[in-house]
């Protein structure tokens, strides 16, 4: 290894090129048997949520009676807890709304 503090500025700069070059050489041998990836055959559908006072306002109804049912039991597969907060799922709580679950 050699002393840095020996060499001159110029010839510090020259091993710092020099090693960013070997550095820049390995890293292009690794990534050439990568190609360019294929795009998924799928595609994730992530489901909007909307918070409890928002889900009562499509639903017509007081954010406390939807609190209710929530708490009843009577739109399960509907909500999700995430720490102290409610979301809801809109298109399967309305559709549970309009068969009659409220």
């Amino acid at each position: 290894m050699l002393d840095v503090r020996s060499l001159g500025h110029s010839q510090q700069i020259e091993n710092l090129t020099s090693a960013v070059l070997r550095l820049a050489a390995a890293v292009e041998s690794m990534c050439e048997g990568l190609g360019v990836q294929p795009e998924p055959r799928y595609t994730l559908s992530v489901p909007e949520f909307v918070g409890e006072e928002e889900m009562a306002r499509m639903l017509g109804i007081p954010r406390r009676t939807l609190a209710d049912h929530r708490k009843q039991g009577r739109l399960p597969g509907c909500w999700v807890k995430n720490g102290r907060r409610i979301f809801w799922l809109p298109k399967a709580t309305e559709d549970a709304w309009r068969q009659g679950v409220g």
